[in-house]
């Protein structure tokens, strides 16, 4: 490598799209924009953090863009590489609350865990792997601009990127053990609460979402786990399909299923149930609407 960073060799193993770059960069924008614009309105401003998501998918495809001007920059391979890694975490981050808001809804005895324990919880793991994951890559990164084995920081990222995987599926299946018993107890139904008629959507829209954060992160596994010389990670469609196009499914998602206002718990907030702990209609404060609570 040069010492004005221009790398001697393709670092992708093939030349990255133009026409794939810029459709993913116009779709990450427009769906951004729709979020922001039902951020705005809805005041549920906790629900930005969808917004964090985009942009940081927009960077990356920015970066991405511009590798595919010039593959031979390493500034532009690292910020999709880190962007792009970065931003399903955002997305997660939004289901796990919004999973809250549903328990909060129909009451915290279908669930294992409390609405904020499962933002607390599921949270922390992914920051913990998105660090991991930060560490290989930046390994992997230099070792691959020195012309050295990036086998060392693959494994770290496999590592970082494989418990990622582990914690959605537990989130997962912890959403399905709350499916299973309101399906065997839906007097919930006659209880008067904010998302009363939008559960389905609501409940149907997390799961459509995390099915795809699940299934890039089986992907980026393999992917990974394979090295940097691999046969997925060296052609182009695995990428464009199995990472770009189901986060654009994931993110998209939002666009359509989103919590009624007076029922979106705050990330962090007391849970508020009865003594014998279902949910009971609260009154809410004008402060408390615009917070989205």
């Amino acid at each position: 490598m040069s010492d004005d960073n221009r790398l001697d060799f393709n670092i992708y193993g093939y030349d990255p799209s133009l026409a794939a770059a810029l459709i993913f960069l116009v779709a990450f924008s427009l769906i951004t924009t729709v979020q922001l614009y039902r951020v705005c309105r809805s005041r549920i401003w906790w629900l930005s953090v969808l917004l964090f998501g985009g942009v940081a998918e927009i960077i990356g495809w920015v970066g991405r863009l511009w590798s595919s001007i010039n593959v031979y920059r390493l500034e532009a391979f690292l910020i999709q590489t880190i962007c792009l890694g970065l931003a399903p975490v955002f997305f997660s981050a939004a289901i796990y609350a919004l999973l809250g808001v549903i328990i909060a809804s129909i009451g915290p005895q279908y669930s294992l865990l409390r609405p904020r324990t499962y933002l607390l919880v599921f949270c922390t793991a992914d920051l913990v792997s998105i660090v991991v994951q930060a560490v290989g890559g930046g390994m992997s990164a230099t070792a691959l601009a020195t012309d050295t084995s990036p086998r060392t920081g693959s494994n770290v990222m496999v590592a970082g990127i494989a418990f990622q995987l582990f914690a959605m599926l537990v989130f997962s299946s912890l959403g399905v053990v709350v499916w299973l018993r309101a399906r065997k107890d839906r007097s919930y139904r006659e209880l008067d609460h904010p998302q009363k008629g939008n559960l389905s959507w609501l409940g149907w829209g997390l799961a459509w979402a995390s099915l795809w954060i699940i299934v890039r992160g089986i992907y980026r596994t393999i992917e990974l786990a394979d090295g940097w010389t691999g046969h997925l990670i060296r052609n182009q469609p695995y990428f464009l399909v199995l990472d770009a196009a189901v986060m654009v499914l994931c993110q998209a998602t939002f666009c359509f299923v989103w919590p009624n206002q007076g029922g979106a718990v705050y990330p962090g907030a007391r849970d508020n149930g009865s003594d014998d702990g279902r949910t009971t209609p609260a009154s809410t404060s004008p402060k408390q609407e615009k917070l989205g609570v």
